[in-house]
């Protein structure tokens, strides 16, 4: 009786006839379950992501600077700006702007009427290459905390002046 196959070679027909190495067979399969094991971390970075979202938006607390600090990686230089900041929001940037467009988050070097452009031009940015960098990693999330708790000890100093007093 003798074998059709041989079992030494490394190669076999596939069903149109064709050789096909096992080896190649093989490192296909591997290759495959190599990118099923990529997609399935993907999806769950995916559904971590959107958590995360969704914690945030529903968020009720503000966060500290020393979150934002973490969040963030700032170093020492980044902290001091941040203070910077933070005074200027509450000296000369929140008496004159209540209410901030909403599109003041993105950054436009170009357009003179973003929110981006005016406050790298009060606070003497002159390094424009970091700006940009800066502008996403402390100015955004500084500005959103101070506007936050500047609000908030408004409504509450409004609250302190009216309480108990009626309308009619």
């Amino acid at each position: 009786m003798s074998d059709d196959y041989d079992y030494d070679n490394n190669e076999s027909t596939d069903q149109r006839g064709g050789k096909v190495d096992s080896i190649e067979v093989k490192r296909l399969k591997e290759r495959i379950r190599r990118k099923d094991r990529e997609l399935d971390e993907l999806v769950d970075e995916n559904k971590r992501l959107k958590s995360e979202l969704r914690k945030a938006l529903s968020s009720n607390s503000r966060g500290t600077k020393g979150d934002i600090r973490k969040d963030n990686d700032w170093n020492g230089e980044e902290v001091n700006l941040s203070d910077r900041i933070s005074l200027f929001c509450r000296d000369y940037l929140f008496p004159r702007f209540k209410f901030l467009s909403d599109d003041w988050q993105k950054y436009d070097a170009e357009n003179e009427n973003s929110l981006s452009y005016f406050v790298g031009k009060r606070m003497k940015m002159n390094s424009m290459n970091t700006y940009e960098d800066l502008w996403e990693r402390v100015f955004v999330p500084t500005i959103r905390l101070k506007y936050q708790t500047l609000r908030c000890n408004l409504n509450n100093a409004i609250k302190q002046i009216y309480k108990g007093e009626s309308l009619y």
